[in-house]
């Protein structure tokens, strides 16, 4: 119990860093003000990838099964499958209105598509400065010496380029796969249970 106890702690810790992002990018497309406007977008782009960085905790979830007994693995298994739902969830509502605001000043498709294809996969370089260098969003500001010259070891190594390129395409199989599907009940909890009017 300790462990999922431990586990509860960390896991709603970064559920709120990649809250932040939807946060941030429905701030930034309902604002009318340019500055506002501008600023919750750099708040979004800096912590989007803490939506997708959550997928790579599932490295915890190897290592923990072999540490507890088997009354707790099942336990186990489900916090991780909660915690990578809400992360998918968070990462399609984060990126949602980012799409919706190019598809109304762009007014093309394909256009709007090659952008959020390209913004995944800056999404993956985000997941592997994560977790390879261990950047964290907001070291981008308080720390940008950490930041840049992680960012470079980042691109150097081969390993961690595979990293961001397998994050960047996971993330768009998984946005547009599932996107419908999520903003439309994400749409419909919010107004049913949160009394948000998201429109």
């Amino acid at each position: 119990m300790e462990t999922l106890l431990l586990n509860s702690i960390w896991m709603t810790y970064n559920l709120c860093l990649a809250a932040i992002a939807v946060i941030a990018g429905w701030l930034a497309i309902k604002n009318s003000h340019f500055w506002l406007r501008i600023i919750f977008g750099f708040v979004w782009l800096l912590f989007i990838p803490n939506t997708l960085y959550i997928l790579t905790d599932l490295i915890h979830l190897i290592k923990q099964l072999n540490m507890v007994g088997d009354g707790i693995k099942s336990l186990l298994v489900i916090q991780y499958e909660l915690l990578i739902l809400l992360a998918i969830m968070f990462f399609i509502c984060g990126l949602y209105p980012f799409e919706e605001f190019l598809t109304r000043i762009l007014k093309r498709k394909y256009t709007t598509l090659t952008i959020l294809i390209i913004i995944n996969f800056v999404i993956g370089f985000g997941v592997a400065l994560g977790r390879t260098e261990e950047v964290n969003s907001w070291e981008v500001i308080t720390h940008t010496k950490k930041a840049v010259e992680g960012s470079i070891r980042v691109v150097t190594s081969f390993r961690s380029m595979m990293l961001a390129i397998v994050f960047g395409i996971l993330g768009n199989i998984i946005y547009f796969s599932l996107k419908t599907r999520i903003v439309r009940y994400s749409y419909y909890i919010a107004k049913k249970v949160f009394k948000i009017r998201i429109k």
